[in-house]
């Protein structure tokens, strides 16, 4: 933007607003909404506020009357497995909140024969629940490499409500409960977990209702993320390109 501004090249610039952002845009998206030449969103909410975006989201159109297909049945190796996941970020809330013999029993009745709980950086360390297992395998870690591996084959998966992990066990048709860390400020992460529940592709729930939302959550409800890309970026790219000059041959 600034070498066309100077007038020294033409330069052709999209934006693509982060699947984070369901009810505003971001401080980059509000910068650059006025500036750039496509911009795109991923939750149809935002176009009327924004009426120079396009929709790229994971439905095909805005309003589109389709059905997901429901999400399978996870597909295993060994013990049905648990993981509770705070990624990177310190989370005490959510490891206090697992550390309960009555959450174990709450994995029992939904098949689940292993728990991990990585607990990242945070102070509390889990005691409870750490060799009260009985048939149930416990394992408490700060992190494993392999951790990303391990929560595309689990069974069920119980995160903070990151993106990135979100997306990861979408597209991995995993079952997901997200939990928003309520003490971080400006929350997109309570947005983005509920908007995906209206859409029925996860469970979110705050960390003092978690144990409630395990026992009533009906997991077969759930339904499948699209695994196929949106045309809407490819379509801006291509018409940015179709319409540019070529400059002096």
């Amino acid at each position: 933007y600034i070498c066309r501004a100077l007038g020294v090249c033409r330069s052709l610039t999209i934006y693509s607003e982060s699947f984070a952002r369901s009810e505003n845009l971001s401080l980059s998206g509000r910068i650059l909404y006025h500036v750039v030449d496509r911009f795109t969103v991923q939750w149809e909410e935002l176009l009327p506020l924004h009426p120079r975006a396009k929709y790229a989201g994971f439905h095909s159109r805005p309003g589109a009357d389709e059905d997901l297909p429901p999400l399978p049945e996870p597909a295993t190796e060994g013990p049905a497995t648990a993981i509770v996941t705070v990624g990177s970020t310190r989370f005490d809330e959510l490891i206090r909140t697992v550390d309960s013999p009555a959450f174990l029993a709450a994995l029992r009745t939904i098949g689940i024969r292993r728990l991990v709980v990585q607990k990242g950086n945070g102070t509390y360390q889990p005691t409870a629940i750490v060799g009260a297992g009985g048939d149930m395998e416990v394992q408490v870690i700060e992190y494993s490499p392999s951790l990303p591996t391990d929560i595309r084959r689990a069974a069920l998966v119980i995160s903070h409500a990151g993106a990135g992990t979100i997306m990861d066990c979408l597209l991995s048709a995993r079952r997901l409960v997200v939990v928003p860390n309520e003490a971080l400020m400006n929350n997109h992460q309570i947005q983005l977990g509920m908007a995906l529940q209206d859409q029925q592709l996860l469970f979110c729930f705050t960390a003092s209702k978690l144990l409630e939302g395990l026992q009533k959550a009906d997991f077969a409800s759930l339904r499948r993320f699209p695994d196929a890309p949106s045309p809407v970026f490819q379509r801006c790219v291509r018409e940015l390109l179709d319409g540019a000059d070529p400059g002096p041959s």
